[in-house]
């Protein structure tokens, strides 16, 4: 069956965020690592593009030929169904169930949010600036924290060394005793309960999220010791916005530009595409070394 990637880019034609499928032009092409040719369409207005298309493990690489310089962002590979493959309309392209990308999606429309909308944007409504500042930080912190939490979740599920990672170093996990009825009702006990642990955490708590990845997959979330200074005090700042309106424990008012939202939104883009580097690096040590 072939294969296809949902792509998201921001048009050069129309300057919205396009979210497209990107089919393999055949299924040959999975075994080998060649750059093809394609062409595709934005979702608002229609212009289309060419781009070369390279396949990666997982994912599809692609590049606008003309406009080298537009990021795409592309989702996991995953099979094309017959429906997807005859269908015309890309108006309900849906991506897959890939924490990656869906941080990713949510980035780039907060930025075309931030950029319209926010204070000196060009959007009509500029009395409200300061007030989607605020919403887009806090939404992109969301964002983050559903990615920490998902991809956690799934890769431990899926790697048996991450799971005894965790049952023997994580602490509270450590010390949890099951009954010999539980063991013999349920064969699958000690994996609901690692999965209900990690469900029960809290994702902005980076200490605590930091501790977790370090465990089970041996890998350090943290480029750098002043990055993680600055998102931590980004999540202190969606907290004042999220409990106070933005103001600070003591009632005073706090910044909220486009400028310094934008920068705090760098930060988390560059921490998440951190941390999914070094686990791709980890899982490909760990297949090595079996």
């Amino acid at each position: 069956m072939p294969f296809s990637t949902v792509v998201l880019f921001k048009c050069p034609s129309c300057a919205h965020t396009s979210r497209t499928l990107v089919p393999a032009p055949d299924t040959s092409w999975l075994e080998g690592a060649s750059t093809r040719n394609a062409v595709i369409d934005c979702d608002h207005c229609g212009k289309r593009y060419d781009v070369t298309v390279k396949k990666t493990p997982y994912r599809y690489e692609v590049k606008l030929v003309d406009y080298q310089h537009v990021e795409v962002f592309s989702s996991e590979l995953t099979e094309l169904s017959d429906s997807q493959a005859t269908s015309s309309g890309q108006n309900n392209v849906r991506a897959t169930d890939d924490p990656l990308f869906e941080f990713l999606s949510s980035y780039t429309h907060m930025t075309e949010v931030l950029h319209t909308y926010g204070i000196g944007g060009s959007g009509l409504l500029k009395s409200s600036a300061p007030e989607i500042n605020k919403l887009v930080l806090s939404g992109l912190i969301s964002a983050m924290e559903a990615y920490l939490a998902n991809t956690l979740m799934a890769l431990v599920a899926e790697e048996i060394g991450a799971t005894e990672n965790l049952l023997l170093k994580e602490e509270k996990l450590s010390f949890q005793k099951i009954t010999l009825f539980e063991a013999w009702n349920e064969s699958l006990t000690v994996e609901r309960r690692v999965q209900d642990y990690l469900r029960d955490q809290i994702y902005h708590r980076l200490g605590k999220v930091e501790q977790l990845y370090e465990i089970a997959f041996n890998i350090q979330i943290f480029p750098s010791l002043e990055l993680k200074e600055r998102l931590h005090r980004a999540v202190a700042l969606r907290h004042d916005i999220v409990h106070r309106n933005g103001r600070s424990l003591q009632g005073k008012e706090q910044e909220f530009s486009s400028i310094a939202v934008l920068a705090m939104m760098r930060d988390i883009h560059d921490f998440v595409m951190h941390v999914n580097n070094q686990l791709f690096k980890a899982l490909i040590d760990a297949q090595e070394n079996e």
